[in-house]
């Protein structure tokens, strides 16, 4: 009795190289869109968080009556944290929200002052830069505006999205702290990451 072969199970050279090629096609067009969806998020996720520190401490201030500062520091995990350090505008390195309770007006003093939160972004792919307004500190008063409010504090978060070593305007963030203490974010086209204005 002869046997009929049966027909062979899998892939033939060609299907296999056409799924080879169809893969290599979407992961080229799929991985710079996934990429820059990340860095949108990222951008996203540090606005979102010092303009939510901002706000808080904003609320902080008129609901104790006192002076609330958001203080850029080098290491605001140190204990305890100190305002400054490094480029005056540069906030890349995080910040603290503080209740000024007493002792030197504007600058954290451990056991006086009330540590009430603490920002560290660890992201060195976002550059976080303020005009000389802002400088070093935002101080809310007891109204919830700004104690120094001649000119409007202003935040910009940028990152390098080309990787070419510069900042690009194009996809970052900016907040905009008018006189009576109110953030606004502005997103994309903003003026500048090294000097906002």
């Amino acid at each position: 009795m002869q046997t009929v072969p049966t027909q062979s199970r899998g892939f033939t050279l060609v299907e296999l190289i056409t799924a080879i090629a169809i893969f290599i096609i979407l992961t080229a067009v799929g991985i710079p869109g996934y990429i820059s969806y990340v860095r949108n998020g990222q951008l996203s996720n540090i606005s979102t968080t010092l303009f939510s520190d901002l706000m808080y401490a904003r609320s902080e201030a008129m609901k104790r009556k006192i002076n609330v500062v958001v203080c850029r520091s080098a290491n605001p995990t140190a204990s305890p944290p100190v305002c400054g350090g490094g480029t005056n505008t540069n906030w890349s390195t995080g910040w603290f929200v503080f209740a000024d309770v007493g002792g030197t007006a504007g600058s954290y003093d451990n056991g006086t002052d009330v540590l009430l939160r603490i920002s560290n972004p660890s992201m060195n792919t976002v550059k976080i830069t303020s005009n000389s307004t802002a400088g070093t500190r935002i101080t809310y008063g007891s109204d919830g505006a700004l104690v120094i409010a001649s000119v409007p504090s202003i935040l910009a978060m940028c990152d390098d999205r080309d990787g070419n070593g510069t900042y690009d305007t194009v996809y970052g963030r900016q907040i905009n702290i008018i006189a009576i203490g109110r953030p606004q974010i502005s997103v994309g086209n903003i003026t500048s990451c090294t000097n906002p204005s």
